[in-house]
Protein backbone atom coordinates (compact mmCIF):
# COMPACT_ATOMS: atom_id res chain seq x y z
CA UNK A 1 0.00 0.00 0.00
CA UNK A 2 2.84 2.20 0.80
CA UNK A 3 4.14 1.72 -3.14
CA UNK A 4 0.50 2.50 -3.87
CA UNK A 5 0.50 5.83 -2.38
CA UNK A 6 3.85 6.80 -2.84
CA UNK A 7 3.20 6.36 -6.73
CA UNK A 8 -0.13 7.60 -6.91
CA UNK A 9 0.61 11.30 -8.80
CA UNK A 10 -1.63 13.94 -7.21
CA UNK A 11 -1.15 17.78 -6.47
CA UNK A 12 -3.25 16.97 -3.32
CA UNK A 13 -0.76 14.66 -1.76
CA UNK A 14 2.16 17.77 -2.40
CA UNK A 15 0.13 20.34 -0.92
CA UNK A 16 -0.35 18.31 2.12
CA UNK A 17 3.55 17.75 1.98
CA UNK A 18 4.50 21.19 1.99
CA UNK A 19 1.43 21.77 5.12
CA UNK A 20 3.09 19.30 6.81
CA UNK A 21 6.52 20.88 6.50
CA UNK A 22 5.16 24.07 7.10
CA UNK A 23 4.20 22.89 10.40
CA UNK A 24 0.52 22.49 10.05
CA UNK A 25 -0.76 18.84 11.45
CA UNK A 26 -2.33 15.68 9.16
CA UNK A 27 -5.65 16.64 11.26
CA UNK A 28 -6.11 20.53 10.18
CA UNK A 29 -4.96 19.32 6.49
CA UNK A 30 -7.38 16.48 6.47
CA UNK A 31 -9.90 19.10 7.81
CA UNK A 32 -9.03 21.47 5.15
CA UNK A 33 -9.23 18.62 2.16
CA UNK A 34 -12.49 17.84 3.63
CA UNK A 35 -14.08 21.49 3.44
CA UNK A 36 -12.45 21.54 0.17
CA UNK A 37 -14.57 19.12 -0.86
CA UNK A 38 -17.67 21.06 0.01
CA UNK A 39 -16.50 24.25 -0.96
CA UNK A 40 -15.95 22.90 -4.60
CA UNK A 41 -19.08 20.62 -4.95
CA UNK A 42 -21.57 23.44 -3.66
CA UNK A 43 -19.77 25.98 -5.96
CA UNK A 44 -19.54 23.49 -8.77
CA UNK A 45 -23.84 22.49 -8.43
CA UNK A 46 -24.64 26.38 -8.03
CA UNK A 47 -22.25 27.76 -10.85
CA UNK A 48 -24.42 25.36 -12.89
CA UNK A 49 -27.55 25.91 -11.84
CA UNK A 50 -26.94 29.90 -12.31
CA UNK A 51 -25.68 29.41 -15.98
CA UNK A 52 -28.96 27.54 -17.09
CA UNK A 53 -31.72 29.58 -14.72
CA UNK A 54 -29.97 32.60 -14.64
CA UNK A 55 -31.64 32.91 -11.19
CA UNK A 56 -28.91 33.26 -7.83
CA UNK A 57 -30.75 32.74 -5.27
CA UNK A 58 -32.39 29.36 -6.84
CA UNK A 59 -28.83 28.49 -7.84
CA UNK A 60 -27.57 29.33 -4.11
CA UNK A 61 -30.13 27.31 -2.47
CA UNK A 62 -30.53 24.15 -4.80
CA UNK A 63 -27.27 22.92 -4.20
CA UNK A 64 -27.42 21.95 -0.79
CA UNK A 65 -31.07 20.73 -1.24
CA UNK A 66 -29.83 18.48 -3.97
CA UNK A 67 -26.81 17.15 -1.93
CA UNK A 68 -28.67 16.14 1.51
CA UNK A 69 -31.23 14.29 -0.63
CA UNK A 70 -29.10 12.55 -3.63
CA UNK A 71 -25.96 12.12 -1.73
CA UNK A 72 -24.98 8.24 -2.34
CA UNK A 73 -22.37 6.00 -2.38
CA UNK A 74 -22.56 4.27 -5.76
CA UNK A 75 -19.88 2.33 -7.91
CA UNK A 76 -20.53 3.60 -11.43
CA UNK A 77 -18.49 2.08 -13.84
CA UNK A 78 -15.81 0.85 -11.28
CA UNK A 79 -15.40 4.12 -9.23
CA UNK A 80 -16.76 5.82 -6.55
CA UNK A 81 -19.65 8.61 -7.54
CA UNK A 82 -20.41 10.37 -4.80
CA UNK A 83 -20.52 14.07 -3.61
CA UNK A 84 -19.40 14.46 -0.06
CA UNK A 85 -19.14 12.02 3.21
CA UNK A 86 -16.94 9.35 2.23
CA UNK A 87 -12.68 9.05 2.79
CA UNK A 88 -11.96 8.51 -0.41
CA UNK A 89 -10.47 12.32 -0.63
CA UNK A 90 -8.75 11.92 -4.10
CA UNK A 91 -11.91 10.88 -6.08
CA UNK A 92 -14.51 13.06 -4.48
CA UNK A 93 -12.36 16.06 -4.67
CA UNK A 94 -11.23 15.13 -8.29
CA UNK A 95 -14.74 14.97 -9.53
CA UNK A 96 -15.66 18.03 -7.63
CA UNK A 97 -12.54 20.25 -9.17
CA UNK A 98 -14.06 18.62 -12.74
CA UNK A 99 -17.65 20.00 -12.05
CA UNK A 100 -16.50 23.56 -10.49
CA UNK A 101 -14.30 23.67 -14.16
CA UNK A 102 -17.62 22.92 -16.12
CA UNK A 103 -19.47 25.70 -14.02
CA UNK A 104 -17.08 27.78 -14.60
CA UNK A 105 -17.43 27.40 -18.27
CA UNK A 106 -21.32 27.42 -18.30
CA UNK A 107 -20.70 30.71 -16.62
CA UNK A 108 -18.76 32.31 -19.18
CA UNK A 109 -15.12 32.06 -17.07
CA UNK A 110 -13.33 30.68 -19.91
CA UNK A 111 -9.66 32.06 -19.21
CA UNK A 112 -10.06 30.12 -15.35
CA UNK A 113 -11.72 27.52 -16.39
CA UNK A 114 -9.27 26.41 -19.30
CA UNK A 115 -6.32 27.25 -16.82
CA UNK A 116 -7.95 24.85 -13.95
CA UNK A 117 -8.56 22.15 -17.11
CA UNK A 118 -4.99 22.08 -17.51
CA UNK A 119 -4.41 21.70 -13.85
CA UNK A 120 -6.89 19.21 -13.22
CA UNK A 121 -4.38 16.90 -14.53
CA UNK A 122 -2.27 17.47 -11.75
CA UNK A 123 -5.48 16.78 -9.30
CA UNK A 124 -6.84 14.00 -10.80
CA UNK A 125 -5.44 12.50 -13.81
CA UNK A 126 -7.45 10.16 -15.12
CA UNK A 127 -10.70 12.58 -14.53
CA UNK A 128 -8.63 15.36 -15.15
CA UNK A 129 -7.74 13.52 -18.91
CA UNK A 130 -11.06 12.51 -19.43
CA UNK A 131 -12.12 16.31 -18.82
CA UNK A 132 -9.69 17.87 -21.34
CA UNK A 133 -10.65 15.55 -24.04
CA UNK A 134 -14.20 16.06 -24.20
CA UNK A 135 -13.42 19.91 -23.27
CA UNK A 136 -11.44 19.61 -26.99
CA UNK A 137 -13.81 18.20 -28.44
CA UNK A 138 -16.40 20.30 -27.52
CA UNK A 139 -14.30 23.40 -28.61
CA UNK A 140 -13.11 21.82 -32.22
CA UNK A 141 -16.64 20.81 -32.52
CA UNK A 142 -18.35 24.14 -31.88
CA UNK A 143 -17.54 25.46 -35.94
CA UNK A 144 -19.44 28.92 -35.24
CA UNK A 145 -17.05 30.00 -32.35
CA UNK A 146 -13.64 28.30 -33.08
CA UNK A 147 -11.97 31.29 -34.50
CA UNK A 148 -12.89 33.64 -31.22
CA UNK A 149 -12.46 30.59 -28.39
CA UNK A 150 -9.35 28.95 -29.90
CA UNK A 151 -6.23 31.15 -29.17
CA UNK A 152 -8.06 32.19 -25.60
CA UNK A 153 -8.17 28.34 -24.78
CA UNK A 154 -4.78 27.80 -26.25
CA UNK A 155 -3.23 29.94 -24.11
CA UNK A 156 -4.58 29.26 -20.87
CA UNK A 157 -4.74 25.73 -21.02
CA UNK A 158 -0.76 25.73 -21.73
CA UNK A 159 -0.47 27.69 -18.58
CA UNK A 160 -2.01 24.95 -16.49
CA UNK A 161 -0.79 22.14 -18.41
CA UNK A 162 2.88 23.74 -17.45
CA UNK A 163 1.70 23.29 -13.49
CA UNK A 164 0.63 19.94 -13.84
CA UNK A 165 3.51 19.31 -16.05
CA UNK A 166 5.88 20.73 -12.69
CA UNK A 167 4.15 18.73 -10.62
CA UNK A 168 4.44 15.29 -12.36
CA UNK A 169 8.30 16.40 -12.50
CA UNK A 170 8.08 16.50 -8.94
CA UNK A 171 6.50 13.88 -8.14
CA UNK A 172 8.56 11.28 -10.85
CA UNK A 173 11.91 12.58 -8.81
CA UNK A 174 11.06 13.08 -5.57
CA UNK A 175 8.88 10.23 -4.22
CA UNK A 176 11.39 6.72 -4.13
CA UNK A 177 9.68 3.48 -3.85
CA UNK A 178 11.82 0.28 -2.82
CA UNK A 179 13.06 -1.50 -5.79
CA UNK A 180 11.23 -5.12 -6.67
CA UNK A 181 11.98 -8.01 -8.64
CA UNK A 182 9.31 -7.97 -11.90
CA UNK A 183 8.05 -11.36 -10.45
CA UNK A 184 7.44 -10.02 -6.71
CA UNK A 185 5.72 -6.57 -7.82
CA UNK A 186 3.80 -9.04 -10.45
CA UNK A 187 2.99 -10.87 -7.46
CA UNK A 188 1.37 -8.17 -5.32
CA UNK A 189 -0.15 -6.28 -8.54
CA UNK A 190 -2.34 -9.72 -8.98
CA UNK A 191 -3.23 -9.77 -5.40
CA UNK A 192 -4.17 -5.91 -5.05
CA UNK A 193 -6.42 -6.13 -8.11
CA UNK A 194 -8.19 -9.29 -7.14
CA UNK A 195 -8.63 -7.82 -3.53
CA UNK A 196 -8.59 -4.41 -3.22
CA UNK A 197 -8.88 -2.50 -6.28
CA UNK A 198 -12.52 -1.92 -7.35
CA UNK A 199 -11.24 0.72 -10.00
CA UNK A 200 -11.54 -1.94 -12.88
CA UNK A 201 -15.11 -3.77 -12.37
CA UNK A 202 -16.47 -5.32 -15.21
CA UNK A 203 -19.28 -2.74 -17.76
CA UNK A 204 -22.39 -3.88 -16.90
CA UNK A 205 -23.87 -1.62 -20.20
CA UNK A 206 -26.93 -3.10 -19.20
CA UNK A 207 -27.07 -1.39 -15.44
CA UNK A 208 -28.45 1.71 -14.24
CA UNK A 209 -25.19 3.45 -14.57
CA UNK A 210 -25.27 3.22 -18.70
CA UNK A 211 -28.92 3.97 -18.53
CA UNK A 212 -28.20 7.36 -16.30
CA UNK A 213 -25.82 8.46 -18.83
CA UNK A 214 -28.22 8.35 -21.64
CA UNK A 215 -30.98 9.71 -19.89
CA UNK A 216 -28.53 12.69 -19.63
CA UNK A 217 -27.70 12.61 -23.20
CA UNK A 218 -31.33 12.26 -24.36
CA UNK A 219 -31.67 15.46 -22.39
CA UNK A 220 -28.92 17.83 -23.08
CA UNK A 221 -29.98 16.72 -26.48
CA UNK A 222 -33.55 17.59 -26.25
CA UNK A 223 -32.38 21.16 -24.25
CA UNK A 224 -29.85 22.13 -26.84
CA UNK A 225 -32.88 21.65 -30.08
CA UNK A 226 -34.96 23.67 -28.38
CA UNK A 227 -34.20 25.39 -25.78
CA UNK A 228 -30.92 26.76 -27.35
CA UNK A 229 -31.94 30.13 -28.33
CA UNK A 230 -33.00 30.83 -24.71
CA UNK A 231 -29.51 30.11 -23.76
CA UNK A 232 -26.30 31.81 -23.02
CA UNK A 233 -23.81 31.12 -25.74
CA UNK A 234 -21.51 29.37 -22.77
CA UNK A 235 -24.32 27.30 -21.15
CA UNK A 236 -25.24 25.81 -24.48
CA UNK A 237 -21.49 24.81 -24.71
CA UNK A 238 -21.02 22.93 -21.83
CA UNK A 239 -24.52 21.35 -22.52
Amino acid sequence: FFIYQSKTWTFLAQFSAIGLRLGFSEIVLSLFFSGLAGVLSFSGFALWIFALSEDVVFALLTPPLFIKIFNTFVWGFGYPVTVLGTEHTYGVIGMAFIFFVCGLFAVGSRKWAWLLAGLSLAIHPSLGLWLNIILWISLLSDFKNLRRSLPEAIKFSLVGYALSATSLVFQLSSYKTPALSEATAHKYLQAYLANWDNHRMPIDFWGIDISMIGVGMFVGAIWLLFKKNVLPNDATFIL
